[in-house]
């Protein structure tokens, strides 16, 4: 082989991994995923409260790395899916402890013995 069918060779390889590469990295409409959507509009409809971003053929779910705090307290993060949650300086069995919290909403941990507004203190 000369030089020359060398170079369009060597071409060649370029161009098939160049289309092989931009068809791997491409990404297919909700058209083509769905082919009942022919005649159909799209809409992306956001729901605050899940964080859920819905259409008509894919899903997406954000995740949030904030934690979640429990929403009847304050001055502490509670986990709200705590089973139960004890003073810290008291003589609960936990499996969760806590110090002095404001409650402002339904005690459902019983932190506020005397009803006074603060848990644990």
């Amino acid at each position: 082989m000369n030089v020359i069918g060398k170079v369009l060779l060597g071409i060649g390889i370029i161009v098939f991994i160049v289309i092989v590469i931009s068809v791997l990295n491409s990404n297919p409409s909700p058209e083509t995923l769905n082919s009942n959507s022919s005649n159909q509009n799209h809409y992306n409809n956001y729901d605050s409260d899940s964080r859920t971003i819905q259409s008509d053929s894919l899903d997406y779910k954000e995740t949030s790395v904030e934690p979640q705090c429990h929403p009847s307290y304050s001055g502490a993060c509670l986990n709200p899916n705590a089973s139960d949650y004890d003073c810290a300086r008291g003589s609960g069995n936990g499996p969760y402890y806590t110090g002095k919290v404001s409650v402002i909403g339904p005690d459902v941990f019983d932190l506020d013995r005397d009803r006074d507004g603060w848990g644990c203190e």
